[in-house]
């Protein structure tokens, strides 16, 4: 019966981290697929491209620091992804992501 116990305890904390693991990965193909898109809007409509390798650090620190569950870092961040390219949707999205 112990062994048992044992068997379902690991179980039990096996579907929880892969429950969790399967939020963060949702999440980061949220964000990623709302940046490709944008990308691609951009690039169809003949936007002029902003600096793509700063944007793309700034949500990257920006995403890491929530992550980290520094709120006020992060949206610090999503603010200054905002204010260099107001049509880049995922810094809004981000920003205004819950804790």
């Amino acid at each position: 019966m112990r062994l048992l116990r044992e068997a379902n305890d690991v179980f039990v904390a096996f579907s929880q981290t892969t429950f969790k693991m399967l939020i963060i990965i949702r999440k980061r193909f949220l964000m990623l697929t709302i940046f490709l898109l944008w990308n691609v809007t951009s690039l169809l409509a003949g936007q002029k491209s902003f600096d793509q390798k700063e944007l793309t650090n700034l949500l990257g620190k920006g995403v890491l620091l929530l992550e980290q569950k520094k709120y006020s870092e992060a949206r610090h961040e999503f603010r200054s992804l905002t204010q260099k390219d107001p049509s880049f949707a995922q810094g809004f999205f981000t920003w205004g992501s819950p804790k």
